[in-house]
């Protein structure tokens, strides 16, 4: 797993840079990128640019289906 890795042309980098998109879970054992929203109304907080974002930035072969909105009480 990676925690909170920032991602830019599909690579990983070492931090932060203009254009790049941050991870907050990436499990490098199934593929899947769990994202943590803190909103009052679940559902809302990931949007589709959002996710086009990471599909086009995280790590190479993510789809829509891949990316997870996680909305912890």
């Amino acid at each position: 797993m990676k925690l909170e890795q920032p991602y830019k042309g599909k690579e990983s980098k070492a931090r932060n840079e203009k254009g790049s998109v941050r991870l907050d879970v990436y499990d490098t054992n199934d593929g899947q990128v769990y994202d943590y929203k803190f909103v009052k109304n679940p559902g809302k907080g990931l949007s589709n640019r959002q996710k086009s974002k990471i599909i086009r930035e995280g790590p190479d072969g993510l789809t829509k289906n891949d990316i997870h909105e996680v909305n912890p009480k």
